[in-house]
């Protein structure tokens, strides 16, 4: 019966260890910047992993609910992607007419398996219901699958009535070497080859491969 007794209490012990080390784990949390500022028509947005420490640390206070925390981080730019649709309307001027842009991202629930503690995210960007990006991989990749990092847009004054547009390019097929730097590009909407939107997930693969053999 005490031998009994102690194995049941040292399985109890390590069955806690394991369950802390697991809450006590070092990890990121995926989130999408956003930088909205309609009177300059001006849009900014990049892939920003969070570690948990920050993001945890109301979490087990008996107040605030799992879901309160993210939205925590929104109120200052911070944007969950698991399910995220968010406007930017850009103010008219003299030379630009009035554009919404559109976010939409999905990022799956973590799960076991290989790559399952860090799902993709999927992100589609809109210009008045007009798709320009469809459904690519935004940050990292833990499939080595090529994405966007970043995105940068801005107002023109030149009377073409063309925002700009930076996008850059990761290529992520290095499987925990170093990453090459991101590659960008500009473009005018508008006055781009007719042929440069809707970017894809292939189109970035064909972009990607592209530059390396340079």
């Amino acid at each position: 019966m005490i031998l009994k007794r102690i194995y049941q209490l040292v399985c109890i012990n390590f069955f806690i260890i394991l369950v802390s080390n697991q809450a006590l784990a070092d990890f990121n949390y995926d989130f999408i910047r956003i930088s909205c500022i309609k009177e300059n028509q001006f849009l900014n947005i990049d892939y920003a992993p969070i570690h948990n420490t920050p993001v945890d640390l109301h979490r087990w206070a008996p107040e605030n609910k799992s879901k309160n925390r993210f939205l925590i981080w929104s109120k200052h730019g911070y944007f969950s992607p698991r399910k995220l649709s968010y406007e930017c309307k850009f103010d008219p001027s003299e030379n630009t007419l009035l554009s919404t842009y559109r976010i939409e991202t999905e990022q799956a629930e973590s799960s076991n398996g290989m790559c399952g503690g860090a799902p993709e995210i999927i992100f589609s960007l809109y210009k008045n219901n007009e798709v320009l990006i469809d459904k690519v991989v935004f940050g990292g990749s833990c499939y080595g699958a090529p994405s966007i990092s970043h995105i940068y847009l801005h107002g023109n004054t030149q009377g073409n009535q063309a925002e700009e547009m930076e996008i850059c390019f990761r290529d992520n097929s290095g499987h925990g070497s170093p990453l090459p730097a991101d590659k960008c590009e500009w473009n005018f909407l508008g006055l781009s080859k007719k042929n440069a939107f809707p970017i894809n997930n292939k189109s970035i693969r064909d972009y990607i491969g592209s530059q390396n053999k340079k």
